[in-house]
């Protein structure tokens, strides 16, 4: 895949603010970087000045909306969800950032503090780690984790993980093979999940604080 200059400087601010994240959150900055890859389509939709890179949702608490203590506050936008067997649009909150760097730490943060994914904590490199988070639930699709693994080696992610479990895995092409059906790496799809994910589309679809993809 031959990438956009916009691409190219995505991908480098995301190295830089994943790798921060995996110092202060243990979060492969491999991973990271794929899932922003993914959920924000190389950056082009993170739902405007909201800085929102990983959908994640804020959260509604006797009646008031919380977000966190990264978060700066939220954004209300229309969200496909499923309620009572019917796909419907509704109108959601999602968390906002004043930057990229706080985006990637909120879903370090999430990821850390979310017991759907302590798995995920006890494995050795970023392939396994893509692996576990998809096992915990981050997404009803099926095919998430090969989604994932694909844009980990095709765009080499693994080099930017600290570790030499990480550097052995990068050299030898990843530890777990798995040949996956999910869409093409930076595709605007998520395979069988969802069309032009971001606001921008209308039909963004978010992570709530219990791991779980709306759909």
């Amino acid at each position: 895949m031959t990438l956009t200059q916009a691409q190219k400087q995505f991908l480098a601010d995301a190295v830089i603010a994943g790798r921060a994240s995996q110092v202060e959150f243990q979060v492969p900055a491999s991973v990271t970087i794929a899932q922003a890859i993914l959920e924000s389509g190389w950056g082009a939709k993170h739902m405007g000045s909201a800085n929102n890179y990983f959908g994640i949702k804020a959260q509604t608490r006797n009646g008031h909306v919380t977000w966190g203590s990264i978060a700066t506050g939220f954004v209300t936008v229309p969200t496909r969800e499923v309620i009572n067997g019917h796909s419907v649009t509704v109108q959601a909150n999602f968390r906002s950032y004043k930057s990229m760097t706080d985006s990637f730490r909120d879903h370090g943060a999430f990821l850390r503090n979310n017991s759907n994914y302590a798995a995920a904590f006890k494995t050795r490199d970023g392939i396994a780690f893509a692996r576990a988070v998809a096992a915990g639930h981050y997404a009803t699709d099926p095919h998430y984790a090969d989604t994932l693994v694909r844009i980990i080696r095709q765009h080499n992610l693994l080099q930017h993980d600290s570790g030499a479990a990480n550097a052995d895995t990068a050299r030898n092409g990843g530890t777990d093979v798995g040949t996956g059906t999910g869409a093409d790496a930076g595709a605007d799809a998520h395979s069988g999940m969802e069309t032009n994910p971001g606001a921008e589309a209308g039909t963004h679809t978010g992570v709530d604080v219990d791991g779980r993809r709306d759909r």
